[in-house]
């Protein structure tokens, strides 16, 4: 085996073993060569989650079975704070409403305020609409 500089070696070159002999692996996941030190090429980072809105995620909306965070936020933006704000509302002036503010909601939206203004009217609720999916 030729010994070549560090600077010449290629990623093939690397991968073929050859670097068992030519390098030392540091501690922190680098090669070094003679106090050179080399950096693996950026590896894929773990993901992180989206940053969490607990004001939302604390509301009373979330008591609501099925109920999305992103509609939560949708109605404490509008002034409706408590589930019962929501009683003789409609859902499509609600939707308006969060529209309006420049809130960028999903196709499905107007299922899910249509299930929180009965979770409101009706108490109890019949267990069977308590699915967005029964609202489209």
């Amino acid at each position: 085996m030729t010994h070549r500089p560090l600077a010449t070696l290629g990623r093939s070159d690397l991968s073929a073993g050859c670097y068992n002999t030519l390098f030392a692996v540091s501690d922190w996941g680098g090669l070094t060569d003679r106090g050179t030190t080399v950096k693996f090429p950026a590896m894929a980072q773990p993901r992180r989650d989206k940053k969490k809105d607990y004001e939302a995620l604390q509301s009373p909306f979330m008591r609501i079975p099925q109920m999305k965070i992103d509609i939560a936020r949708g109605l404490l933006d509008i002034g409706v704070t408590q589930i019962y704000h929501l009683e003789g509302r409609a859902p499509e002036s609600l939707l308006s409403e969060m529209q309006k503010k420049g809130k960028e909601l999903q196709h499905d939206a107007i299922a899910y305020l249509r299930m929180a203004v009965y979770y409101a009217e009706n108490q109890p609720p019949e267990a069977s609409k308590l699915y967005p999916t029964e609202w489209m």
